[in-house]
């Protein structure tokens, strides 16, 4: 195999998967272990098309160097691919815009790296596929509604109780990288810790809940006499969802249906109507990249969101929330339907 810095090098009798395999080497040195997995995926199912399935034109044949691929062959490819270009009706194989778009970003990739290290005589400039705009996301539930669930979610200290409050509560994703991924030593008294170990495989660094006491009082009775390991929910997010699903509305863009995911955007909708500042909102929701979590949250007083996650909890009460916690006008409004909107993040 040919290292980096070798500097480029032109090998003539160099086949079109050994070419690719050079380049998969690359990634695996230079990208995080997720990432080159998809690479791979992306390149590997590129060659095998160029090599099993493309039909070239009648004049030429299938390229067999990587210095042989031209736009005609990856354009053939993004049709292959494309639903779009493929009918109501395409074939296994094919991917959606937004895949085919990153897949493309990808393959972009293989061939700018080829022209720097002298496996093909020009950059090859992929035009990227129209990726259409997402569907407005669905409305929130009403603060009546959220009132409702966690009312009737069963007695204090039962899992489903103690479940919906911190989902409501605190505006956790469901997954095992959060929610589902705690165990009952991640829960401190008055905050929740989402540990290292569970969010490495997000690449996240470790976030603290400073949490209001009626999400406090649930999880303690529901931990009482529990060993630190447990797991604090023990089900899988897809069983939480029968207790959720029941619950219906209707929102601007149709019917909704409540699922753990809109717990989190109910809460997410309860601190832009309360103007919780944004970075204590980009704390809380987890909304921050890496780069900017090392710079700026390492400073970041998670107390800072204490004020804010217990006039939420006043929400979900029912009670009018008066207190200043540093707003522009020192009010915080609990209508829905407010100027500010429902402000859903995701």
């Amino acid at each position: 195999m040919i290292a980096d810095g070798d500097g480029p090098q032109r090998i003539a009798d160099l086949a079109l998967l050994d070419g690719a395999a050079v380049y998969m080497e690359h990634i695996r040195r230079t990208k995080r272990p997720g990432t080159a997995e998809n690479y791979e995926r992306v390149i590997l199912r590129f060659v095998d098309y160029l090599t099993t399935i493309y039909q070239p034109p009648s004049d030429r044949a299938r390229p067999k160097f990587v210095r042989h691929i031209t736009y005609g062959q990856v354009a053939a490819w993004q049709a292959w691919r494309s639903p779009q270009a493929l009918g109501e009706d395409p074939p296994d194989g094919c991917a959606t815009s937004v895949t085919m778009s990153q897949e493309t970003s990808m393959l972009q990739g293989f061939l700018t790296w080829a022209a720097q290290n002298g496996f093909h005589p020009r950059e090859l400039k992929l035009p990227r596929p129209q990726v259409p705009k997402a569907e407005p996301q669905p409305d929130p539930p009403s603060d009546e509604l959220a009132r409702r669930i966690v009312t009737e979610a069963g007695p204090v200290g039962s899992v489903p109780k103690a479940f919906l409050w911190t989902m409501f509560a605190t505006g956790m994703r469901v997954g095992t990288t959060e929610a589902t991924g705690l165990h009952v030593r991640d829960f401190a008294g008055d905050r929740l810790t989402i540990p290292k170990t569970v969010i490495e495989r997000t690449k996240r660094h470790a976030r603290i809940y400073p949490i209001g006491p009626l999400t406090q009082a649930e999880l303690a009775a529901a931990t009482a006499g529990r060993p630190g390991d447990d797991r604090l929910f023990p089900m899988s997010a897809k069983q939480y969802e029968p207790w959720l699903s029941p619950y219906r509305w209707q929102g601007q863009y149709g019917p909704c249906r409540m699922s753990p995911r809109k717990c989190r955007q109910w809460f997410c909708s309860a601190l832009v109507r309360l103007k919780a500042p944004d970075d204590v909102i980009d704390y809380l929701m987890g909304h921050t990249a890496a780069h900017r979590t090392r710079s700026h949250y390492a400073q970041f007083d998670p107390e800072t969101g204490r004020p804010w996650m217990a006039a939420v909890e006043n929400l979900l009460k029912g009670e009018p929330d008066g207190h200043d916690r540093g707003s522009a006008d020192g009010t915080a409004g609990n209508d829905p339907h407010t100027a500010d909107g429902p402000g859903v993040r995701g």
